[in-house]
């Protein structure tokens, strides 16, 4: 079982590896390519990217007495956060659009524990969230659109340890946009874990059809969704499939 979830975590670390790789490519591609506004050079348009910073500081101290034990516990959380994003269009605006956000995280945890002699921990953590979506041939009567992105939080407690969560979601769009009977397709594909005091990974499936057909004398719609679902924790395993 170690083997496996060892096996499991490197999985996972070359595949968050390769995305960030992918995704900071694409943007030195914008940038070497974007000029004071924006220019197309060999088929590929890009705006100037933008960038932003943010910088955060949270103070927490909670204290408890009691008859038999007193405690206070203080925690200290440093967030940077660098914002860069892009867009633009390759070969043709009526080929392929897209729009690109990386936001590298560093948070930094200061906990120190008045209670247990003065104990303090502190620790260094590199997140990465980012958002990505391709549109290709969006002035036809189909349309294909890829969606990707990934959001982190941090979950606070003063009587645990922090806890990380991540989400990953993937999602692919199929428009049909004729008159007669307009129809949306769509795939979505969600990963989730959360370490620390709370440790749990999930994972779900969406697909999804819509058709509607229009006439003067009346409406017709069909809808068809199914969901197939898995969650675990260090205390229950669950799986789920629904359909409707």
């Amino acid at each position: 079982i170690m083997m496996r979830h060892i096996k499991e975590q490197r999985r996972h670390s070359l595949r968050d590896s390769s995305i960030t790789k992918g995704l900071l490519l694409l943007l030195v591609i914008s940038v070497q390519f974007a000029s004071t506004e924006a220019r197309a050079i060999n088929y590929l348009y890009a705006e100037r990217p933008k960038l932003g910073l943010e910088y955060s500081y949270s103070y927490d101290k909670d204290v408890s007495e009691s008859p038999y034990l007193d405690s206070e516990k203080v925690s200290k959380l440093y967030n940077e956060i660098i914002n860069i994003s892009t867009a633009g269009w390759f070969y043709h605006p009526a080929l392929l659009v897209y729009s690109l956000e990386f936001s590298p995280t560093w948070k930094q945890t200061s906990e120190n524990d008045m209670s247990d002699g003065d104990n303090k921990t502190e620790s260094n953590t590199y997140l990465t969230e980012y958002n990505a979506e391709i549109a290709i041939l969006q002035n036809k009567p189909y349309t294909l659109v890829l969606l990707g992105n990934r959001n982190t939080s941090s979950l606070r407690s003063t009587r645990a340890e922090m806890s990380e969560a991540r989400t990953d979601i993937y999602q692919a769009k199929l428009i049909l946009k004729y008159p007669i009977l307009p129809t949306n397709l769509n795939y979505r594909h969600t990963e989730g874990e959360q370490t620390g005091f709370a440790r749990s990974q999930k994972e779900m499936d969406d697909i999804s059809l819509s058709l509607r057909h229009n006439k003067y004398m009346g409406n017709s719609s069909l809808d068809f969704f199914y969901s197939t679902n898995s969650e675990q924790s260090s205390t229950s395993s669950t799986e789920a499939n629904s359909f409707d």
